[in-house]
């Protein structure tokens, strides 16, 4: 089953001071986290043909009363998309699947940053619906199956921020 909308954890942003790990945080730290800033990554379907393009849309929404910031380098800079199959393996990637994973550099160079303001209730799409910049069919030798699919948001940049998004259920066919 799909799930459009998910629920993130930051570990820390411009809104609060930096939390601990999240083996430390308590249950209304986590709490307060998840209730001010998520990820909501969607697909356009269910299931797919094989070989059929499977356009991943992410975007980041504000859920609390002060502005935040968001710093891209590009999408793949700062974003890992992984998907795992039904025994939490990862497919193959394909040759444009791992050139994207070796551009995922959280920690640096910050020299190309661009900083995004998101308002208090606003959102931000990172990859908008249909978009072809994040095709799973072609990061991905993906045979007939059922899939997940999971964003991380990471950049060290102050204000540092980590998100991760819960998996989006597809199957391919």
């Amino acid at each position: 089953m799909l799930i459009p909308d998910v629920v993130i954890v930051s570990l820390a942003s411009a809104l609060s001071p930096p939390l601990p790990p999240m083996a430390e945080l308590t249950s209304t730290e986590i709490r307060r986290e998840l209730a001010r800033f998520s990820m909501r990554v969607t697909l356009p379907g269910r299931s797919f043909r094989a070989g059929e393009p499977i356009p991943l849309s992410c975007a980041f929404e504000n859920h609390s009363v002060e502005e935040t910031t968001i710093w891209s380098r590009g999408f793949w800079a700062n974003h890992l998309v992984t998907v795992t199959d039904e025994d939490d393996r990862e497919p193959f990637l394909t040759p444009w699947g791992r050139e994207r994973r070796e551009a995922f550099a959280p920690f640096g160079p910050w020299s190309k940053n661009v900083r995004f303001r998101i308002g208090p209730g606003r959102s931000m799409v990172r990859a908008g619906e249909g978009s072809a910049l994040v095709d799973l069919a072609r990061m991905y030798v993906l045979g007939a199956g059922r899939y997940a699919v999971r964003v991380v948001y990471h950049e060290t940049q102050e204000p540092a921020m980590r998100v991760e998004s819960a998996p989006v259920l597809f199957e391919v066919r």
